[in-house]
């Protein structure tokens, strides 16, 4: 994959074509995760995702291990009490305030185990698109008559689903649910958080190599036709991997605690293409 050009990202202003042969490593070629296996693959809703699977070749796809955008020993601990070391994703959870895309619920706890919605999901891409491109101003009124057209929440899912994103990014990330309403309370599936994170990795990247997770899920048959495509892509980006008795689950609700691990393991896509560097290195540029 490449970085598309002649787009500000981060803090370079570049054109930049790096060209990878794969879009994630394999479990044979990638350098051994910073963190234990246990960090992707464990008890409980953050089993999924972790840390390879099969493709129908047989050759194994590898989590992204957050080498890139999360160094270990460098990210600080976010605080939150509900949050300890020991938790599955504690470090994407610190990476993701590291980058001031979330600060938490409140300034002592994330809720690590309430799911997400569509709002904070439009919200959580909206900040990291921020830092990254020069997103274009947000539309006078609403699109939907279910968001206001202000505040952060309004600006953000109004942004991500406005006809000057898409075409500067060359997809639209967001749409409603029907043409005049977003639903923003509904909470994020993983069907749909594949194609929250899909197109926002469409829009920032050329995409080499799409069709390594074909036959990979043991449920492919019930990914609606709207999310699939997008699903294998993140699946062969090293963004999922599904869960460990090798289904995808896509109606099962998106927890933030995953949601850490979806948005971190993109931006680990980011930095590895250098649009942009971790915190902090900015102030050597």
């Amino acid at each position: 994959m490449r970085l598309r050009p002649a787009r500000r990202l981060g803090v370079f202003t570049t054109s930049l074509l790096l060209t990878v042969g794969l879009l994630a490593p394999t479990a044979a070629s990638a350098a051994p995760p910073s963190g234990s296996a246990a960090s992707f693959g464990a008890s409980s809703a953050a089993a999924a995702d972790g840390p390879t699977a099969r493709t129908a070749s047989n050759s194994a796809i590898q989590v992204r291990d957050l080498s890139y955008a999360c160094p270990k020993d460098r990210v600080p601990k976010a605080g939150f009490r509900d949050v300890p070391s020991s938790f599955n994703f504690a470090r994407e959870i610190d990476c993701l305030v590291w980058y001031e895309i979330t600060q938490g619920k409140t300034a002592t706890e994330y809720a690590p185990n309430e799911f997400v919605t569509r709002q904070q999901m439009a919200v959580f891409i909206f900040r990291m698109l921020d830092d990254l491109i020069e997103l274009p101003e947000p539309p006078s009124r609403s699109q939907f008559h279910d968001v206001p057209a202000t505040g952060e929440v309004g600006i953000a899912i109004n942004t991500l689903a406005s006809d000057e994103l898409a075409e500067m990014l060359g997809v639209r990330i967001v749409s409603g649910k029907t043409a005049t309403t977003y639903a923003p309370a509904d909470r994020v599936t993983r069907a749909q958080m594949g194609s929250f994170i899909a197109r926002t990795l469409e829009g920032l990247v050329e995409i080499l190599d799409r069709g390594r997770c074909d036959g990979i899920f043991t449920d492919e048959g019930d990914i609606p036709p709207s999310h699939i495509d997008n699903v294998k892509l993140l699946c062969a980006a090293g963004i999922v991997t599904g869960r460990a008795d090798g289904s995808y689950g896509p109606s099962a609700d998106v927890t933030r605690a995953q949601m850490s691990a979806f948005l971190m393991r993109l931006m680990d896509i980011i930095v590895e293409l250098e649009g942009t560097v971790p915190p902090d290195e900015r102030g050597e540029q």
